[in-house]
């Protein structure tokens, strides 16, 4: 079992036992892409300081392994720790995040994502980048107590390289809250950017061909000159020299 996993059971393990209020569990996947096919992944795991506290009163510590930290979100506070998982391939995160399962206490589990997929597309002067995911239908399920969309909120935050054309969003950042499992849902991010590179060489052709015209045309002018001069020096005829021999 996934390290992802572990930690997705035992929240859902808490949320049975201590029947505490909406919102115990939080998954949050931070990814940031380059326009090199490669990028990073962070995981944040968060639980309320209720059911954390709930825990530790009872001598587990679920988060015994991590250094935690505490946030408030929307006004409840919570205990987490981060998993940095540092730089990954497109297909090393899109493999991450197929592995996850939200509720393994499921006598068929099943991956949160049905699918994952980061793909760049390149042609000559633009580069296209698209994420997408799709979400299996009941991944979470509801409870005798509490709904799927009360028992875990997943949130994935992209930053895109380029800039995103899908989104109205600031700094190329798409942040996407998961929190209805009832269907399936397609999530689709897109950005481009520039070819810089071919961008970079055919400007550098340019100048090099600007610098060969004028080279050109100044030898083409100095040649002229000294053709001109040539002419005028071959059909030059001595008067004053005559003159002077008459005399």
């Amino acid at each position: 079992m996934s390290r992802v996993a572990r930690v997705a059971k035992i929240a859902v393990t808490a949320l049975i036992l201590v029947l505490i209020s909406t919102g115990c569990m939080r998954a949050e996947f931070v990814i940031e892409l380059n326009e090199d096919g490669t990028g990073t992944l962070s995981n944040v795991y968060a639980m309320t300081e209720e059911a954390y506290n709930l825990f530790l009163e009872n001598g587990t510590d679920p988060f015994e392994d991590y250094t935690t930290d505490k946030k408030v979100i929307d006004g409840v506070s919570y205990v987490y720790y981060t998993e940095d998982l540092g730089k990954m391939t497109f297909k090393e995160i899109e493999e991450e995040l197929l592995e996850f399962i939200p509720d393994t206490d499921s006598d068929d589990p099943i991956p949160l994502f049905k699918d994952a997929s980061i793909k760049k597309k390149a042609s000559l002067f633009k580069n296209e980048y698209r994420f997408k995911m799709v979400t299996n239908k009941d991944a979470v399920t509801d409870n005798e107590t509490m709904s799927a969309s009360e028992l875990m909120t997943v949130l994935v935050s992209v930053k895109m390289p380029g800039k995103v054309i899908s989104h109205k969003v600031n700094d190329n950042v798409v942040n996407i809250t998961i929190d209805e499992y009832s269907e399936e849902k397609t999530y689709e991010i897109v950005s481009t950017s520039s070819n810089t590179l071919v961008i970079g060489i055919l400007v550098l052709l340019l100048f090099f061909l600007i610098i060969a015209v004028v080279v050109v045309v100044v030898i083409v002018v100095v040649l002229k000159k000294k053709k001109d001069a040539k002419v005028q020096d071959s059909t030059y005829t001595p008067a004053a020299e005559e003159t002077d021999q008459e005399l």
